[in-house]
């Protein structure tokens, strides 16, 4: 059987299925091969410049790891130009020039109007798909179906037939293996090898005036007539809103080291929940990243696989879902947000107008007005709505308890009275663990009976929910003069915390907490950026009385910087660290420990203007880790010109002794065990031991 190519009649010419012998002047490869001209059409440039010979239209592909068309994994086409087929093209010229630039590249042919055919890519990936046996149960022979066809090189069956309109790449009325390239596919060209030897290999003539028309009853079924302005035809179903928060909380459930099914279908899903954006993008690679294993992320092949991403039935954003939930994530519920008909009003009076909210008041009566008070001075007063976050780990959840033990006993905390109340501790995410640290702080500060750990509250967020009902109770009851809810993300379920409307439930519900006098501290996460503000919708941030962020620094210090104060200043100094109580011996006879916050003190530094030279050599020893030998701070100081910009290196070693001194004596630095060191600033607290 000898296969050709044409466009017409006229320009017919034969090209054999196995090996035929071309001109030299046709298909001189002597460019690219050397000075011996192609024996035959064995490669693939030859095939690609025989192909365009005879006005078939070609461009550069190649194999890659990727998705079927059931998007399991499998080796794809992938076009190696920009714009894929829609760059191909019958130039010789052209087509020499992209096989300089990728040699083992395939040849392709665009498939509908552009070469005049549609092809039934009949595959036979799955031994389960067999699309050749589909054809032939729905009553074709694929070998008489056309006069032409090609043997692919896994073994399925490519069937060449006469483009249409309206035959497009649409085949979900088909049996499974089934599959249609027209307008706006294509396929790789007969005589195309493949990396390790296999051919594509033709049957028959490729002559467009001897193809067979499409059979009817392959055609995708009409659509019914619509009215000009209805889209829903191209636009498809309303696809479901995406909480992208959601999102990310279900991915970061998903191991990136999963089996590659679940990382493809994952990347599907959120290619498919976006239309394949940037953003999306972003987040599938900073997830897959997270591989720990050697050679399970590569970042070059991530954009070629997500572009390879397309539509796929039954992969959408439920399917990342699903698989997160095998990993333990369950969706949480979501609220309306603007529903805050649960939230009590104040009492209003029992006769009368209602008082205006309106206050005027004069410079006499400003003057005059009573102070706001406090609870902790300088930092909390009632009615207050604060923050405490940071990183996961940093110390929210052992700085807050100590906060309240200071409140429920009157004791000073932080250099700061405090003003004697009850104290409510919410804890919605580690109730067993709060209590450790409690039972720790009573052993360490003795008895604090007007401290009291709230359990059982897992919703605040849901309308009229259950939680925020008995809680509401018991503080118009009980009237705490601080509460705290730790966290915000476990107190308030499902939370849009990207959403005004939604995090402005969150300061509704403090608020309403706070009526009665209350000061409502909120326990939650900083930005990834480690920014100085909470995470989620500034809203939050703008409502707040009082931001303090906590964060632990190299030597294990924790420090609390306050990023907003309207009690008083930002300047303040809250340093501790981590010290641990004995809470008795578990059942395997080991000791139980439990955690505390151990208060740290300010160190008496005095506070000066230092001369550029001993400024120098402080950043000096700075640029050593703050802490060195005299050798390598002399060294590193007299190296350079920031101490003394003498040029004799025995002046610059008498100024740095002169800044030593000076720093030594002024407590900027301290000397001990041979080591130069910058103190950290912070002594243990010493009514604590």
């Amino acid at each position: 059987m000898t296969p050709s190519y044409t466009k017409s009649a006229e320009s017919a010419q034969a090209l054999s299925s196995t090996n035929v012998e071309v001109s030299a002047n046709e298909n001189d490869l002597s460019d690219l091969l050397g000075p011996d001209p192609l024996p035959s059409i064995g490669t693939n440039l030859g095939a690609a410049l025989y192909i365009a010979k005879r006005g078939f239209a070609v461009f550069p592909c190649r194999e890659i790891a990727g998705l079927d068309y059931k998007g399991q994994p499998a080796d794809v086409k992938s076009p190696y130009t920009r714009n894929g087929f829609k760059d191909a093209t019958d130039d010789a010229a052209q087509i020499r020039q992209w096989w300089r630039q990728w040699p083992d590249a395939l040849p392709a042919l665009p498939t509908g109007e552009r070469n005049g055919f549609s092809v039934l890519d009949l595959d036979r990936h799955d031994a389960n798909e067999d699309g050749i046996a589909a054809l032939q149960s729905l009553g074709f022979n694929p070998d008489t179906l056309s006069a032409f066809s090609v043997t692919s090189g896994s073994g399925g069956q490519h069937i060449y037939l006469q483009h249409a309109p309206g035959i497009t790449n649409a085949d979900s009325h088909l049996p499974a293996g089934i599959n249609v390239r027209g307008q706006g596919g294509y396929v790789i060209a007969p005589g195309a090898v493949l990396p390790d030897g296999r051919r594509y290999q033709a049957r028959g003539t490729l002559d467009l005036a001897k193809l067979p028309a499409w059979p009817a009853a392959l055609l995708a079924p009409a659509r019914a007539e619509r009215d000009r302005d209805d889209l829903s035809d191209l636009l498809g179903p309303d696809p479901l809103p995406v909480n992208w928060n959601e999102v990310t909380r279900a991915l970061d459930h998903i191991d990136p080291g999963c089996s590659r099914d679940e990382w493809i279908r994952v990347g599907m899903a959120l290619h498919a929940a976006s239309d394949g954006n940037q953003e999306a993008f972003e987040l599938w690679d900073g997830w897959s990243a997270g591989a720990t294993e050697p050679g399970k992320y590569n970042d070059r092949i991530m954009r070629g696989q997500w572009r390879s991403f397309s539509r796929r039935e039954g992969i959408d954003i439920g399917t990342l879902f699903h698989i997160a939930g095998e990993y333990g994530w369950t969706r949480a519920s979501l609220v309306d947000a603007d529903d805050f008909d649960d939230l009590l009003e104040s009492p209003k009076p029992k006769s009368g107008a209602a008082p205006s909210r309106l206050a005027f008041l004069t410079p006499a009566d400003c003057e005059a007005a009573p102070s706001r008070g406090y609870l902790i001075k300088g930092l909390f007063a009632p009615g207050d709505v604060a923050c405490i976050f940071g990183a996961p780990g940093a110390g929210k959840s052992l700085l807050a308890p100590h906060l309240g033990y200071a409140v429920a006993q009157g004791t000073e905390t932080f250099g700061m009275r405090c003003k004697q109340g009850r104290v409510f501790y919410v804890a919605a995410e580690d109730p067993h663990g709060m209590r450790g640290r409690i039972k720790a702080l009573r052993k360490a500060r003795g008895e604090a009976e007007d401290i009291q750990l709230v359990e059982g509250v897992s919703n605040l967020l849901a309308d009229k929910s259950p939680d925020l009902v008995a809680l509401v109770a018991a503080v118009k009851e009980k009237r705490p003069a601080l509460i705290f809810i730790d966290t915000l993300a476990m107190a308030f379920p499902g939370l849009e915390e990207n959403d005004a409307k939604s995090m402005g439930r969150v300061v509704a519900v403090a608020r309403h907490l706070a009526q009665w006098g209350a000061a409502v501290v909120l326990i939650h996460h900083d930005t990834k950026a480690e920014g100085a503000t909470p995470r989620g919708h500034s809203l939050l941030n703008g409502a707040l009385d009082v931001a303090l962020h906590v964060k632990r620094d190299e030597a294990g210090v924790i420090r609390g910087k306050l990023t907003k104060n309207r009690n008083g200043t930002c300047e303040r100094d809250i340093a501790f660290k981590i010290a641990v109580e004995t809470g008795g011996i578990d059942e395997d006879g080991d000791t139980i420990t439990l955690p505390r916050c151990l208060e740290l003190k300010s160190s008496p530094v005095k506070s000066e203007r230092l001369s550029p030279s001993v400024k120098a050599a402080l950043v000096c020893l700075e640029g050593l880790g703050g802490t060195a030998t005299e050798k390598a701070w002399r060294d590193a100081c007299a190296d350079g010109r920031s101490v003394s910009a003498s040029d004799e290196r025995e002046s610059r070693v008498k100024a740095f002794k002169r800044a030593v001194e000076h720093l030594v004596r002024s407590s900027h630095v301290e000397f001990g065990s041979g080591l130069y060191r910058i103190p950290d600033g912070f002594d243990q607290d010493g009514d604590e031991t």
